[in-house]
């Protein structure tokens, strides 16, 4: 928005400056001056409104990385019970397709065989000690987009759940994944994430 106020405010200038030049020839020794200060303060802002750009990228990228620090950890120890197979290995944002595959071959595990107890109360264990601090993290999620905010309540949401619930059920623990995976499709739609 600055930057367009300042283009339409030195437009502006360019235009009396031109309109001077016609109704009086005595300005015609100042027209390229002034019409030179116009261009440099146009490069000028363009090269402010980039490094603020990608001040703001980085910016938002290392919160998604926080974030996502936060899902890692959840996958790997979560799930640390499992078949070597199916368990996640990096989850990192650049390997999106990748990260996908494996959390839908965890989910049609999760479906076709019944949950061992040990993995119940891993899940359990670390949603019950996580949920304060996901819970938190909401507020930094909403600063992404609308889709890492929605994704990460959901997992808050099935987070909670499972923690005040006795019983850990498949269609919670699903429920969780499915959000991993908008969470991480947001991320990579929006090239938020960490470039290795």
């Amino acid at each position: 928005m600055k930057q367009i106020i300042s283009f339409v405010f030195i437009t502006i200038i360019l235009f009396l400056c031109l309109y001077c030049m016609y109704i009086s020839k005595s300005l015609n020794n100042m027209l390229p001056e002034i019409a030179g200060i116009c261009i440099e303060l146009i490069i000028i802002i363009y090269i402010v409104n980039k490094w603020e750009e990608n001040k703001q990228k980085k910016k938002l990228i290392n919160l998604e990385k926080r974030l996502r620090e936060y899902l890692i950890f959840f996958l790997k120890h979560g799930f640390k019970d499992l078949p070597n197979e199916y368990r996640i290995s990096n989850f990192y944002g650049i390997e999106h397709k990748k990260n996908i595959e494996e959390l839908d071959k965890l989910i049609l595990y999760i479906n076709n065989n019944s949950l061992s107890n040990e993995l119940k109360d891993s899940i359990k264990k670390h949603c019950k000690l996580e949920y304060y601090s996901l819970n938190n993290l909401l507020i930094i999620s909403s600063k992404l987009s609308n889709h890492h905010f929605k994704s990460w309540s959901r997992i808050v949401y099935f987070v909670n759940l499972i923690n005040y619930n006795d019983n850990v059920g498949k269609k919670d623990i699903i429920d969780i994944l499915n959000n991993i995976k908008k969470f991480d499709k947001a991320s990579y739609e929006n090239k938020i994430y960490v470039e290795c």
